[in-house]
């Protein structure tokens, strides 16, 4: 063990969090991964993890707010082990996908130093082919909003309306995904799909938890 980290931890004891995603294995996480269509807001969206429950928000909250590497890995993981599902119901098509994390504003960029979902995705295509691809430009919050936790839905929905633009030009032979950490309502991702969908492309959703 590391002299210097058990000190630290007895003088500042660890989060909760750190700590349940420090001790995470795949085998325990698995238990929950139960991907399930649901509506959102007009739009089918697959949705991985059950946010409920205590291990699966500890990892979400790490990789959003802390920078955990864990974190991201494991999610990633969750996340490629889907989408290598659309590879097996393709088996006779080379179908190419472009995986499109949900932007953060400039804001909130610089103080967070990085864009938590884009860390999963890179995770994530570590292990998939290469029919799919990152493209972290293609949309781009072009308005900044409070964040949807202090929001009633009502709120929401107005607080994430032209939010998003899309800035680059969608390939037709291309399937996109659209990927967010957790979802409550929907708004924030929904709106990333709608400014997609102003082109022919295939878009589809996904969000780690809800």
């Amino acid at each position: 063990m590391n002299v210097l980290r058990a000190l630290l931890d007895a003088m500042f004891p660890p989060r909760r969090s750190r700590d349940e995603a420090d001790r995470t294995t795949c085998e325990e996480l698995g238990v929950f991964v139960a991907p399930s269509r649901v509506s959102l807001l007009g739009h089918d969206v697959v949705c991985l993890l059950p946010y409920r429950e205590p291990l699966v928000r500890s990892l979400i909250v790490e990789a959003k707010f802390y920078e955990h590497t864990k974190a991201h890995a494991e999610l990633g993981r969750v996340l490629a082990e889907y989408l290598l599902t659309l590879v097996e119901d393709a088996p006779f098509e080379r179908c190419r996908y472009v995986l499109v994390p949900v932007p953060l504003s400039k804001k909130r960029y610089r103080e967070r130093g990085y864009n938590q979902v884009e860390r999963v995705l890179r995770e994530a295509l570590k292990q998939l082919p290469d029919t799919f691809s990152l493209d972290t430009r293609l949309v781009r919050r072009v308005r900044d909003t409070p964040p949807q936790t202090k929001l009633g839905r009502a709120a929401r929905l107005r607080n994430m309306d032209g939010a998003f633009a899309l800035v680059g030009t969608l390939d037709g032979s291309c399937t996109y995904i659209v990927v967010d950490d957790v979802s409550t309502t929907g708004t924030t991702l929904a709106s990333v799909i709608d400014a997609l969908h102003a082109s022919s492309a295939s878009v589809r959703g996904v969000c780690l938890a809800h």
